[in-house]
């Protein structure tokens, strides 16, 4: 049931609530919740998004992109229900009915432009990824550019996508967010759903530890490859991002590889025991430390792309949003073009 998921996705726990939980392999169902004001982490100063202009000076909502970025146990159910209900409700503003939408011819694979076929004019947002599918590859990157060449925006698109690698410069990434140079005057609406990862870590060691597992690919993952396929490891990539603005250094991410190494095949009995299995058997306290170690160094190479590292490469994420605000590496007609709302699922 999609509620279900969602509910799962979004629960939170508190400290209380994870301690009482600790002789349960499944946490407590919440309603799910979504707030829009700021956690008590700094997210930084986000550009509005809701002013509105009239008349002549009134913009059109398809002269923009909008992108909306999320991450593992980060709204992976709400975010393409946000989705559905934008192009939906664009729809009845046009007098169209979900029919109509239904309907609506698919283009390359998985791209649906919604147009109205009497005029061609654009009723709603083109859907560029759907259900499962993110417009690049999550957790992927081209080792020559640090971003995927494929990435590039076009205005009159919404863009669904999970946990993606931006290690280009500031000046690329926003060049490929406004779709330069195909598009010369771009703009672009970028909507973060971010997590506290304390609650973030908690989320993902009980619902992976859940019997069954919700997810397959916890039976083959090695939670401790850092590395990506170029030997690379996602600290090397996030680091020079993220140091300036914390205290965190190669030498703290070094010690999780060391207890990821230490808690996982580390022991006979446990040598050729899955991810999975040491969830399940090692007590709680280690468990929820060798799940955490792999949402914060783990490259994602093990499992093709499907989870890890996503507590650094949030990070990351915040602060180049950001930089593609204020950095002056940016031209400041293009960071004039970029609005951003950070959502805390907290």
């Amino acid at each position: 049931n999609m509620l279900n998921q969602w509910e799962k996705e979004s629960a939170g726990l508190d400290v209380d609530v994870a301690i009482e939980t600790a002789g349960r392999r499944t946490p407590p169902r919440s309603n799910p919740e979504v707030s829009l004001e700021k956690s008590s982490l700094d997210y930084g100063e986000d550009r509005d998004l809701t002013t509105t202009k009239t008349g002549d000076q009134a913009e059109d909502a398809h002269d923009y992109a909008v992108i909306v970025v999320h991450y593992h146990k980060t709204g992976y159910v709400l975010t393409r229900f946000l989705m559905k209900l934008t192009i939906g409700l664009e729809y009845e503003a046009k007098g169209r009915s979900e029919d109509e939408i239904m309907k609506a011819k698919r283009v390359s694979g998985y791209a649906v432009d919604h147009v109205d076929e009497r005029t061609g004019a654009a009723i709603a947002f083109g859907q560029r990824g759907n259900w499962n599918r993110n417009w690049v590859r999550a957790r992927r990157h081209d080792d020559a550019l640090g971003c995927q060449s494929s990435f590039a925006l076009e205005k009159g698109a919404i863009y669904l996508q999970e946990a993606p690698d931006f290690y280009c410069s500031d000046v690329d990434l926003a060049r490929r967010m406004l779709g330069y140079p195909k598009q010369e005057s771009g703009k672009t609406k970028i909507v973060h759903f971010v997590r506290n990862p304390f609650e973030m870590v908690l989320s993902n060691y009980f619902y992976h530890s859940q019997d069954p597992t919700p997810e397959e690919w916890v039976h083959t993952d090695d939670p401790c490859e850092f590395r990506y396929g170029d030997g690379k490891s996602l600290a090397s990539h996030v680091l020079p991002t993220i140091s300036p603005r914390t205290k965190i250094t190669r030498k703290h991410l070094d010690a999780v590889v060391a207890m990821c190494h230490s808690l996982y095949q580390s022991k006979p009995r446990s040598k050729n025991a899955t991810f999975y299995e040491h969830l399940l058997k090692l007590n709680h306290r280690d468990g929820l430390r060798l799940a955490t170690a792999q949402m914060v160094i783990a490259s994602s190479k093990a499992n093709r792309g499907l989870a890890g590292g996503d507590v650094l490469r949030m990070a990351q994420n915040i602060v180049k949003f950001q930089n593609l605000l204020t950095s002056p590496s940016v031209p400041f007609q293009q960071r004039e073009n970029f609005h951003l709302l950070t959502i805390s699922m907290d």
